[in-house]
C-alpha cells in the first residue's frame, strides 16, 4: 500500500476518533467505571458472615473476581455497543468526504478503518476498567491479582465480535433498530450462556441445547476467562467458547465486507 492511501486511510480513523472526547459517552462510561470497586469495598473489607462463619478472604477473592470481571464485561459491552450506534449515524454512508475517502482507499480499507475506529476506544477502555479493578483490589485488600490482566485478551475478542456483527447487521437495517434488537438479545445470550455453564440440563444432548450453543459465546467468553484467575472458575470447555466466538468474528468480517464492496453508496 502506497504512502497516499496510508495516509488517507488514518484520515479515516482520525475522522471516527476526533468527536470522541467531546461527546458525553466517554466520561458518563468512565464515571461508570465507579462500580467496578463496590465489590471490592463491600466484600473484602470487613467480617463477611455466612450462616455464623466468617469467610475467608481466599474465598471472597473469588466472588470479588467473579462479580467486578462480570461488570467490567457488561461495562465494556454496553459501551462499544452504544459506541457503535454513534460512530454509524448518519455520516456512515452519506458524508460526502467519507465516500471519496472510500473509493480512494477502497471499500474494504474503508470498512475495516471504520471498525477499528470503534474498537480502539473500546479497547482502551476495558484496559482501563481491568486496571483500575486490579488497583484497587490491590491497595484496598493488599491483593496483587496479575493475572486478572490476561482477561483483556477474551474481553477484546468478545468486543471484536460484537463490532463485527453490528457492521455486519448495519447493511441491513437502521441503527436504533440494531440498538434495540442487541439490547434485547444480549441478555438472551448471556443468560443462556451461563445457565448452559452451570446448569447441567443444556450440556445434554437435544435441539435447544444445540441452538444454544451455536449463539455468539459472550457470556461463554467471560465465564470460562475466570479459570485463567482462579482455579475455582476453571472449567473444561474454555476453548468451546474462544473458538465460537472467533468463528462468529471472522464469519462477520467476511460477509461484512463482501455485502459492503458489493452495495450501492
Amino acid at each position: 500500500m502506497s504512502s497516499a492511501p496510508v495516509m488517507r486511510l488514518r484520515a479515516i480513523i482520525l475522522f471516527e476518533l476526533a468527536p470522541t472526547l467531546k461527546g458525553p459517552l466517554p466520561w458518563a462510561a468512565l464515571a461508570g467505571l465507579m462500580i467496578t470497586v463496590i465489590p471490592i469495598r463491600f466484600i473484602m473489607v470487613g467480617d463477611l458472615r455466612v450462616n455464623g462463619e466468617l469467610v475467608g478472604q481466599a474465598l471472597r477473592l473469588n466472588y470479588v473476581v467473579a462479580i467486578g470481571y462480570s461488570t467490567i464485561a457488561f461495562l465494556a459491552t454496553l459501551f462499544t455497543l452504544c459506541f457503535c450506534l454513534d460512530r454509524t449515524g448518519p455520516h456512515f454512508l452519506r458524508n460526502n468526504d467519507l465516500l471519496i475517502l472510500s473509493r480512494a482507499v477502497g471499500r474494504p480499507q474503508f470498512y475495516l478503518a471504520k471498525m477499528v475506529s470503534v474498537l480502539i476506544p473500546s479497547l482502551i477502555y476495558e484496559s482501563l476498567a481491568v486496571i483500575l479493578f486490579w488497583e484497587e483490589l490491590y491497595r484496598v485488600a493488599g491483593v496483587n491479582l496479575s493475572h486478572v490482566f490476561i482477561l483483556i485478551l477474551p474481553l477484546g475478542l468478545s468486543m471484536l465480535c460484537l463490532v463485527s456483527l453490528y457492521f455486519l447487521m448495519r447493511n441491513f437495517l437502521g441503527n436504533f433498530m440494531i440498538f434495540f434488537l442487541w439490547l434485547l438479545l444480549l441478555p438472551v445470550i448471556y443468560v443462556a450462556n451461563l445457565w448452559g455453564i452451570y446448569a447441567g440440563v443444556l450440556r445434554e444432548s437435544g435441539a435447544f441445547a444445540q441452538t444454544i450453543n451455536l449463539l455468539p459465546q459472550f457470556g461463554g467468553i467471560h465465564a470460562w476467562s475466570m479459570g485463567t484467575v482462579s482455579d475455582f472458575f476453571m472449567r473444561d470447555q474454555s476453548w468451546h467458547a474462544l473458538i465460537n466466538g472467533a468463528v462468529w468474528t471472522v464469519a462477520a468480517l467476511a460477509a461484512g465486507l463482501f455485502i459492503f464492496a458489493r452495495k450501492r453508496l
